[in-house]
């Protein structure tokens, strides 16, 4: 009775085509055919044949009979499938049942698409490096046409005050270049006198900003007097504010120079209009004193507005008397 049971279950088995779990294979069911996608992780159907279907990875794998396989019609062209086909047609068996490994269909474009994604990105990478490239290159071009093209006695005093501003960084302390009437008389410490109209303070924002209205103003106003009547205007301004500085003791009278160089600039072409942000145009002749009254908000005290007075001043003195 045992062996008869064993028969029947050995031919339930043998009629009823199963996958073993083997390798951790997903088995599929269903009846229609099926393809795995790789990216959406999908099964998607092909036909009405009703084999059953598992996926591995980027593979497809079918349990079919000869019959089944020589009715399939695939688009392979792969070596591997064209002998195990010639297999089959030789095979005398038409019940037996054999394992097809065919690579899924939308493997190829999916590499595809991924090859075309990361040639999209490798275009755009190269394109944006080429962008940075010709924009460094036209800066460098810039400065040094800039660099050329600016006047003797500016070049002089705008590398003095970058030179100080990186003695600065460096470690130089502020009282040791600073205007002090007691040590330049006793010690003869002379150099104070120029040093103390260089310095804007420690490197920030606000003083690259004044250094860089230094250089143009500088270069505009060199420009229209000449190399020779510029160096006796930073001589004549230097004395004015380095005697006025030293009575009322203010250590450093660079910003009063860089307000006395905006207001003779100004005063050369005083009904020449100045564009401002948001649109406002404005006169020559109105601008430095625009400039003392931004001064005295951005600070919120009125002493600061000391450096655009003694610029104005000294300013006014070098141009009455010398235009």
């Amino acid at each position: 009775m045992n062996f008869i049971l064993y028969i029947a279950v050995i031919i339930i088995y043998l009629t009823n085509i199963h996958c073993k779990n083997v390798y951790n294979i997903k088995k599929l069911s269903g009846k229609n055919n099926y393809k795995y996608n790789k990216i959406s992780n999908n099964v998607k159907r092909l036909s009405n044949m009703n084999p059953p279907y598992y996926k591995r990875k980027d593979y497809l794998n079918i349990r079919m009979n000869k019959k089944t396989i020589q009715n399939f019609h695939t688009t392979n062209q792969n070596i591997h499938y064209k002998k195990f086909k010639n297999f089959v047609n030789k095979s005398k068996n038409k019940n037996k049942l054999y394992y097809l490994y065919i690579p899924n269909n939308d493997t190829n474009s999916i590499k595809g698409k991924k090859n075309k994604q990361n040639n999209k990105v490798l275009e755009i990478y190269f394109q944006q490096k080429k962008l940075l490239a010709q924009y460094f290159n036209n800066l460098k071009s810039s400065f040094i046409y800039k660099l050329k093209n600016t006047k003797i006695i500016t070049k002089l005093f705008l590398s003095s005050s970058l030179l100080i501003l990186t003695l600065n960084v460096i470690g130089l302390k502020p009282e040791d270049i600073a205007l002090h009437s007691k040590r330049v008389l006793r010690a003869f410490e002379f150099y104070r006198i120029y040093t103390s109209a260089l310095f804007y303070g420690d490197i920030s924002l606000y003083v690259l900003t004044n250094i860089y209205m230094l250089y143009v103003q500088s270069n505009q106003l060199e420009n229209i007097l000449g190399s020779s009547e510029m160096l006796s205007y930073y001589i004549s301004q230097i004395s004015i504010l380095s005697i006025i500085c030293s009575y009322i003791k203010k250590p450093f009278y660079s910003t009063a120079l860089l307000k006395s160089l905006l207001f003779v600039n100004c005063m050369l072409n005083p009904y020449q209009k100045a564009n401002l942000i948001f649109g406002i145009n404005i006169n020559n002749m109105y601008l430095p004193y625009l400039s003392i009254l931004i001064d005295i908000i951005h600070a919120q005290n009125l002493k600061a507005s000391i450096s655009g007075l003694l610029g104005v001043t000294s300013g006014s003195i070098y141009y009455l008397l010398n235009i």
